[in-house]
């Protein structure tokens, strides 16, 4: 098995959606022996499996990986609703997804406007390092003001958070989980807080959720998805813009395509490549028997590319019906979609108002080692400006 066949580094691939379409059609739900689990590709496989009741995000008794048992992030995983099932899961999600988009336009505009003034010597320097450094930090400045947090956007909270999102990497080493600690405690001293200043979200969330433990560490895990996957919609989408001055061209005289260019780009270059089901009872799932136990690795990114779902899936079209996967579905379905994607719109307005180094974007090749992301890196880049 080649690193470019390997379905877990697709997304290291310069142009993967040919190898994502190919699984979606010829390979829908098939058994991986080298890797040892199930792979759902085809979008109906991708549905199936996360609307299934055989399927939870963890192991039958096993709420919290064995590599964190006897650490402080134990408790804190065992506490996130994204790694919990069931009718407390749902309780507690219900509110949370209502909070999210109960956000006004003009809550967001004001948390950007801050954050956009932060970010100001990020604009003005305008290479590389800053570009990398702007679509990781923008978007969190902006979620933790919704939150009433606004130092958690800042270097050294950024610095944190992704400290705590090593740790909790199924490859983090003694050290790295050593380190998440540390971070987690001074991260969860500010979230057990109320900010000096409630927010109508945190307000929201604060009577929604009554346990301080459960609040202070879902409140958290906000800014933990904000920093891996916002970031990286709005790296992969800018790098399409810099390969395209025509389509800049054109957003820039009709700014309301920007919705529709961000959801074609997230279905080409999902932000999350793929995520992770446990088999919880025995049972069927496309087409196979599969046993308590097993894993299933869900391929979202195949599952925007299957032609079954999007006539030329290879095609950039901002005119098409989508059936998108990029926020995952079912009950484990990202809570906070439309909110991301408002922010990265707000974000990209901003980018296409100023002379950034389009043509040299344009060639990046690399990418941020996340394991389950697709996540463009400008630090490989010369400088250069075009509008």
């Amino acid at each position: 098995m080649t690193q470019q066949d390997h379905p877990l580094h697709a997304g290291r691939q310069a142009c993967p959606v040919a190898w994502y379409g190919a699984q979606a059609q010829e390979r829908p739900f098939h058994y991986h022996p080298q890797l040892a689990v199930w792979v759902a590709a085809s979008a109906a496989a991708v549905d199936e499996v996360l609307h299934s009741p055989l399927c939870g995000v963890r192991p039958a008794g096993e709420p919290v990986p064995p590599a964190l048992l006897g650490t402080s992030l134990a408790p804190f995983f065992a506490r996130l609703l994204r790694q919990n099932d069931g009718t407390p899961h749902l309780a507690a999600k219900r509110p949370l997804q209502q909070a999210l988009a109960a956000v006004s336009q003009p809550q967001l505009c004001a948390a950007l406007a801050t954050a956009l003034a932060g970010c100001q010597p990020l604009l003005r320097q305008g290479d590389a390092a800053a570009l990398d450094t702007l679509c990781l930090q923008l978007p969190l400045r902006v979620m933790a003001g919704l939150l009433g947090w606004p130092l958690l956007g800042e270097a050294v909270g950024v610095q944190q958070l992704g400290c705590v999102l090593a740790g909790l990497a199924v490859t983090a080493t003694a050290a790295q989980i050593g380190v998440a600690e540390q971070a987690l405690s001074a991260l969860l001293a500010i979230t057990a807080q109320p900010p000096a200043s409630p927010t109508p979200l945190w307000q929201a969330l604060s009577l929604a959720w009554p346990d301080a433990q459960q609040r202070a560490a879902n409140l958290l895990a906000l800014l933990l998805q904000t920093h891996d996957a916002t970031a990286a919609l709005l790296a992969n989408t800018l790098h399409r813009l810099a390969r395209s001055p025509a389509l800049r061209r054109r957003l820039r005289a009709e700014p309301t395509l920007l919705a529709a260019t961000l959801a074609e780009s997230m279905r080409l270059d999902a932000p999350v490549q793929h995520t992770w089901r446990v088999v919880q009872r025995d049972g069927w799932l496309g087409g196979q028997a599969v046993q308590v136990g097993q894993r299933v690795l869900v391929l979202l990114a195949a599952a925007n590319l299957d032609a079954a779902c999007h006539a030329q899936p290879a095609a950039f079209q901002l005119q098409r019906v989508r059936h998108e996967h990029g926020f995952g579905a079912g009950v484990h379905r990202c809570p906070g979609s439309q909110l991301a994607l408002a922010i990265a719109q707000a974000v990209l307005r901003c980018c296409l108002a100023r002379p950034l180094p389009w043509q040299a974007m344009a060639v990046a090749r690399q990418f941020h080692p996340v394991a389950n992301a697709r996540w463009r890196q400008f630090a490989d880049i010369t400088t250069g400006t075009a509008r």
